[in-house]
């Protein structure tokens, strides 16, 4: 019976030895790593404005002057987006704030150029007056910031109800 034991211990052995030598040959040798990271969007304006945006000459005292172009505001347009943004800006008609029963506007059309850059001409403004300009800004700088200088053409009248006319101008960005 010791033969017999004898053998059954050397066979055990032996099938232990194949299957932990089958569990090291089928051993994983490369496994993989997933990574990522997320960069949230940069996307901003703002708008500092000029002293001439609240001093306009809108004529109106019998005296009057066609294609009338000032600088009323510096934008900054922040984006990291490789593509760049589009720059949406409103006009529309300054109105009489102080009297509401004045029934004179002075419509205006809106334009950009880069900021320090030699101002526009009359022939820049295209989109007409109470439609929205929309311009298209390619990210043409390192630190994903530009600034643009925003003008506004208008034509005085001869003769304008007297007050004050105002209206507002809305600038926005959305990434392209």
């Amino acid at each position: 019976m010791s033969t017999l034991v004898n053998r059954l211990l050397v066979a055990s052995s032996l099938i232990l030895g194949v299957t932990t030598f089958s569990s090291a040959a089928l051993a994983q040798t490369t496994d993989t790593v997933d990574i990522q990271g997320e960069v949230a969007t940069t996307l901003a304006v703002t708008a500092a404005p000029e002293a001439a945006a609240t001093a306009l000459d809108l004529g109106g005292e019998g005296t009057a002057t066609d294609d009338v172009i000032v600088k009323v505001a510096v934008l900054t347009v922040t984006s990291n987006n490789e593509d760049g943004v589009e720059l949406t800006i409103t006009s529309g008609d300054m109105t009489n704030s102080t009297d509401v029963d004045a029934t004179d506007v002075v419509p205006y059309q809106v334009v950009t150029v880069t900021g320090g850059g030699a101002p526009p001409v009359t022939g820049d403004f295209i989109t007409a007056s109470g439609t929205d300009r929309v311009e298209d800004l390619n990210r043409d700088n390192v630190d994903g910031e530009e600034d643009r200088d925003l003008y506004i053409m208008y034509d005085a009248p001869v003769v304008l109800d007297p007050g004050t006319y105002d209206d507002t101008i809305t600038v926005s960005v959305v990434d392209k």
